[in-house]
């Protein structure tokens, strides 16, 4: 257990007034996370004992059913994830399922005070949830599905952390989501603890590129506001990746923090180890698309398609950022919000030069374009290597610069 300070630092809890107060040597202070991150040198074990009255059931149906008739490989491939994570969590067969891809194309990891949720979807069949709840003894809740059993050796958040390793090894997934619970004001005034990831990096180191995802959703400021807590907790949870079905990422701010600075806008830049991965600079689709979150345009130039929160009085601001960047690629589409005002924006456009096809000039120079295509709710920026003849071009045009 971590002392009171210790865990205030590690954990961020925030006591109010009415939690302050003092507590005896032994009483467990809820605020503060039960698991520490001062990690134990033994790895966990997944191999765990479980009620031997429903693993002999489950034995007993696999090996009438499917044991004689097709053999253990076939009974492992046909189970679903709730049974899967019960032969896991069974010792002596957890060493046949190392390379068992979950049936499932989505996976949403929750986190909420004293708990983690991990939703399992497979689209043929219902939605399978497995959570992990604290317990004031330092052990945990077990629920899979509606079954629930009690673990007084093991944290909640190792636990989820066992499972999610587990259950992520070799997945092919369309998305994967990690996201936070709304606030209950029936618990304490802190934000939910997040050690499960950093039990994922140090037990898991193996799985590196063995999650196959198209898409990844995610919340920023878990850890913290600034831009090394961010990049650290986005490279915590997509080292796993593979770069090769990586597709599209969607960010949000998270806005449910206890702390009056976690709900101010989020300016994220991420840094070189981040932004020379492959898996970033490989991305076809970015998703900002959040008043809270800023990022520079540097960020995401490699990107074909990139959804942005646009005030349109930062309009010709964000202009001069996209032409700062000296793009090169052919074309780059950013889908605005709903409130953008293209009318007002093809206003403030008048300064460049447009020409017959409704492409604004950047800098004059036939290299560097945009247009604003209001239907689609879309701003496009265009790359032209070879300029064309600028006699030519200003013959076409329909309107001047104005100064």
């Amino acid at each position: 257990m971590l002392s009171w300070k210790a865990g205030e630092n590690a954990n961020r809890a925030h006591p109010t007034k009415k939690h302050a107060k003092s507590r005896k040597p032994n009483e467990i202070n809820p605020e503060i996370d039960s698991d520490s991150e001062k990690f134990k040198e033994k790895k966990l074990k997944t191999c765990k004992e479980f009620n031997v009255a429903e693993v002999i059931k489950l034995y007993e149906n696999y090996h009438k059913e499917e044991f004689r008739r097709m053999g253990r490989p076939y009974s492992y491939k046909t189970a679903d994830c709730l049974g899967l994570l019960l032969l896991n969590n069974a010792c002596g067969v957890a060493e046949h399922l190392t390379n068992t891809r979950f049936p499932m194309n989505r996976v949403i990891v929750s986190r909420a005070y004293g708990k983690v949720k991990v939703q399992m979807h497979d689209p043929s069949k219902p939605c399978q949830n497995a959570e992990y709840w604290r317990c004031e003894n330092s052990g945990c809740i077990i629920w899979r599905g509606y079954h629930a059993r009690m673990d007084e050796s093991t944290r909640f958040q190792q636990m989820a952390s066992a499972d999610l390793g587990f259950i992520l090894n070799f997945a092919k997934l369309d998305e994967l989501e990690y996201r936070t619970e709304d606030y209950n004001p029936w618990n304490p005034n802190v934000d939910p603890f997040f050690n499960f990831v950093r039990y994922m990096e140090r037990d898991y180191d193996t799985f590196e590129n063995s999650i196959f995802a198209t898409k990844i959703t995610m919340e920023l400021g878990w850890f913290g506001n600034s831009d090394e807590d961010n990049n650290r907790q986005v490279e915590l949870l997509w080292k796993w990746l593979n770069n090769r079905n990586l597709e599209s990422m969607k960010f949000r701010k998270w806005t449910g923090s206890r702390l009056p600075e976690g709900n101010e806008v989020l300016k994220w830049e991420i840094g070189s180890s981040l932004a020379e991965r492959h898996r970033w600079t490989h991305l076809k689709e970015l998703d900002i698309q959040d008043r809270n979150l800023k990022m520079p345009a540097k960020n995401y130039i490699h990107c074909d398609t990139v959804h942005i929160h646009l005030e349109t009085d930062h309009f010709l601001e964000f202009c001069d950022e996209m032409l700062e960047t000296r793009f090169k690629k052919k074309m780059i589409t950013f889908i605005v919000n709903e409130a953008f005002d293209f009318s007002r924006a093809k206003e403030m456009a008048k300064r460049y030069e447009c020409y017959a096809n409704e492409k604004y000039d950047l800098e004059n120079d036939m290299t560097r374009f945009f247009e604003l295509k209001e239907d689609d709710a879309q701003i496009i920026f265009y790359y032209e290597k070879q300029s064309r003849s600028r006699s030519r071009s200003r013959n076409q045009s329909t309107s001047r610069r104005q100064r």
